[in-house]
């Protein structure tokens, strides 16, 4: 909607109807604060582009890291190995099972795609806010600049203006357990998770990046009770692969783990509303 808004404000000779719409949302959400007049075009633009990305980042790494995630599904072991006939040896595309990775239109068309789109959509944003803060780094003070776009670094420290391309590299390696974690057992995808979590609270707390000491706070309480949530979670793993029983003896120790989930995390969207206060 908002995005909307700001391309229908192009000197272009929209219909009446879409210049209509756009005035009544713009009424509405006050979109048209978000605009600088003295700006240039192609620097609206660019900062249209910045913020999109910004927000689309985790969904469109996550649909280019997708065009390489594969599972192998036969090992040709067990008591009926003439049986298992999805042997292929790079496993099988998880968005078409019944597609072999890297062997016809996989290999063809989408691993080449796939490779751009990683190229454009995962590597491309954070290397580009980088360099794009270090060029403007004797300026970030100026009025001007901190304006259009103070959000990319005023919420950091002097010395670590650079820390949102950080950020996005840490929720790019979230994206990575989330999408290549498919072919593991339960139990490992859900330690790979609480190390990359660990590691992401110990890089934040380490730096120190951010100005506001609450914001520092809250986030590593975030990290800690995602991290405590999934810690729990694995009472709730299967076994082994074939078992159908869970890690916990009775259906009282379940309800237990799952209050105390439940209590850390409703603890946490407490703790951010009171600190708004």
């Amino acid at each position: 909607m908002q995005y909307l808004i700001i391309i229908t404000r192009l000197n272009l000779s929209w219909p009446d109807v879409i210049t209509r719409m756009a005035s009544a949302l713009s009424a509405v959400t006050g979109i048209a604060t978000l605009t600088f007049p003295g700006v240039s075009l192609p620097r609206q633009l660019l900062l249209l582009l910045l913020v999109a990305i910004t927000i689309l980042y985790p969904a469109l790494a996550h649909v280019s890291l997708s065009s390489f995630a594969c599972r192998k599904l036969d090992t040709g072991a067990g008591p009926y190995p003439e049986t298992q006939q999805a042997t292929w040896r790079y496993g099988y595309w998880l968005s078409d099972m019944n597609q072999e990775c890297y062997l016809g239109t996989h290999l063809s068309f989408y691993a080449p795609l796939g490779a751009v789109c990683v190229f454009v959509f995962c590597i491309a944003p954070p290397l580009g806010i980088l360099i794009f803060l270090f060029l403007k780094r004797g300026k970030l003070e100026e009025p001007k600049t901190r304006a259009v776009y103070g959000y990319l670094y005023h919420r950091y420290r002097q010395p670590f203006f650079y820390f949102e391309s950080v950020k996005q590299l840490q929720v790019l390696m979230l994206v990575i357990v989330n999408v290549f974690a498919n072919a593991i057992y339960q139990s490992q995808q859900a330690l790979l998770l609480l190390c990359v979590l660990l590691c992401i609270g110990i890089v934040n707390m380490s730096c120190r990046a951010l100005r506001a000491k609450l914001l520092m706070l809250l986030e590593y309480l975030s990290l800690m009770v995602l991290a405590l949530s999934i810690t729990l979670g694995l009472f709730f793993v299967t076994g082994g692969e074939g078992s159908s029983t869970v890690g916990l003896s009775n259906q009282a120790a379940e309800d237990a783990v799952a209050a105390i989930i439940l209590a850390l995390n409703s603890g946490l969207i407490l703790a951010f509303v009171v600190s708004r206060k």
